[in-house]
């Protein structure tokens, strides 16, 4: 696939954060810094094959000048950079990929004949099938890419980057639910100045102008279920509350809970310090529950010159603990969110600068050198975990999107050409999170609970990601 020909596309673009992407650990981190290097002689960036061919014969001449002891001893490989770097010393070891899929009761199970690639830092792809377990593993040098083709749609992939011997990647979906047990009718007793009413349980929620209200099973409330009903004004704006536990389904037949008493709602609030220098606005996000699937979501902001020390919202009193979202806006594209958790009882507060990423901004992509790039706009003092990157292709007819998980250096080079139609959008997001240790960590998650962390539905302790576009075009999914 001319990896060498690519490496030195990279060097042009930082093959330093490229290469070091995918070999910073150990001798990685020499190669980036020979993929510096080799960007400014323009010998192992503009020729990166050409001075490969060169380095064989010339030992550690040529391939020991662009290195600068990164490469030199390398010999051979020294004129694509970083690749040389980890492709000469490195030893291959095992890596298992599981493949699991929604079955027909909704639980998760192994999906064979699923195709993927293994691409190491020479350019060299090597392709295994699933077995009927959804397994397959394969021997690979440190740095490899690994893609599953055909992720939920054909022409969808995803892949992760600087994958290591030892790795146990999982991509996997949203799992299902069983059958719906159909529709139940809430009647509850009149508000006074209430518009309308909504009855929230698990993943489902339904409304209605009277207090009568049908509500529906998706399949995941199960036998018995908490329930919570919220009457609203005639601006939408929660007034009263009731909880119900413990309630059953009863298809078909009606939850009468006109004897039952409403409670007015009082505000939660979150008070903030230390905020970021050039803030437009801060918006604040409250959950009950899950933040999947809330009993109880409500969201609100206010432009920064009137913020004050905090924000306050109606919330229920109910469910332990409280989980708030934090929106810091700073004027175009860049935009950070952090995701904590405060137990019932604790006061909530955030100092907002120190707990930023990096601003991020400008995702590009160089369809010649198949190269993912973005800008860093801003230092921030929290180091991330990793970056996921959604590339999407899309013509008149159809779309495509290709999901990345990788280290957090601008300049990924795609493991091979990719599909035919233009290139639409590129929507980076770092992401830092009390559940990974590392990029180690990340990469080895389970997809769909990386997907929940940069779309702000992780239960996590605390989560911080910073999205390199307006937040709501993301269109990750489920």
């Amino acid at each position: 696939m001319e990896h060498g020909g690519a490496a030195g596309g990279l060097g042009e673009a930082e093959l330093g954060g490229a290469a070091g992407v995918v070999g910073e650990a150990e001798p990685g981190g020499d190669a980036g810094t020979s993929g510096a290097t080799a960007e400014t002689s323009g010998a192992g960036g503009t020729d990166g094959e050409a001075g490969g061919a060169a380095g064989e014969p010339g030992a550690s001449g040529a391939a020991g000048a662009i290195g600068d002891g990164g490469v030199g001893g390398v010999g051979g490989v020294g004129g694509v950079g970083g690749v040389g770097g980890v492709g000469g010393g490195d030893t291959a070891g095992p890596v298992q990929v599981t493949v699991l899929v929604r079955g027909g009761d909704g639980k998760l199970v192994g999906s064979a004949g699923r195709s993927v690639l293994f691409t190491n830092l020479r350019g060299e792809t090597t392709t295994s099938v699933t077995d009927p377990q959804g397994k397959v593993s394969a021997d690979v040098l440190p740095g490899t890419t690994v893609t599953l083709v055909g992720y939920r749609a054909p022409g969808d992939w995803v892949s992760t980057f600087d994958v290591r011997p030892g790795d146990s990647l999982t991509y996997d979906e949203e799992p299902g639910c069983a059958p719906s047990q159909g529709t139940m009718t809430v009647t509850v007793p009149a508000f006074a100045g209430a518009f309308h009413y909504e009855v929230r349980a698990g993943d489902v929620s339904a409304q209605a102008s009277d207090t009568s209200i049908a509500l529906t099973d998706s399949g995941c409330l199960g036998s018995t279920f908490d329930m919570l009903v919220i009457a609203s004004d005639r601006y939408s704006w929660p007034v009263a509350y009731m909880v119900q536990r413990a309630v059953q389904f009863s298809a078909g037949g009606t939850l009468s809970l006109n004897g039952a008493a409403w409670t007015p709602f009082s505000n939660y609030s979150v008070a903030y310090t230390d905020h970021y220098p050039g803030t437009v606005q801060v918006s604040l996000d409250l959950r009950i529950g899950s933040r999947l699937h809330p009993l109880q979501q409500i969201d609100g902001g206010r432009s920064f010159t009137n913020l004050g020390e905090g924000l306050s919202l109606p919330l229920v009193n109910y469910g332990d603990p409280v989980l708030v979202g934090t929106e810091v806006e700073i004027g175009g594209p860049p935009e950070q969110f952090i995701y904590n958790s405060y137990p019932r009882g604790v006061a909530a507060s955030l100092a907002i600068s120190p707990n930023l990423l990096p601003w991020i901004a400008n995702g590009k992509f160089d369809r010649t050198g198949r190269l993912i790039t973005w800008e860093t706009k801003a230092p921030g003092p929290v180091e991330p975990d990793g970056i996921v990157v959604r590339a999407l292709f899309k013509t008149a007819f159809e779309e495509h999107w290709w999901t990345m998980i990788a280290p957090a250096k601008s300049g990924l080079v795609l493991p091979f050409p990719p599909l035919p139609n233009p290139v639409s959008s590129v929507y980076p997001m770092l992401l830092e999170s009390s559940d990974y240790a590392d990029y180690a960590e990340l990469r080895n998650a389970r997809l769909m609970d990386v997907i929940h962390t940069v779309n702000g539905q992780s239960m996590a302790t605390r989560s911080i990601v910073s999205y390199g576009y307006h937040a709501p075009d993301s269109a990750i999914g489920h």
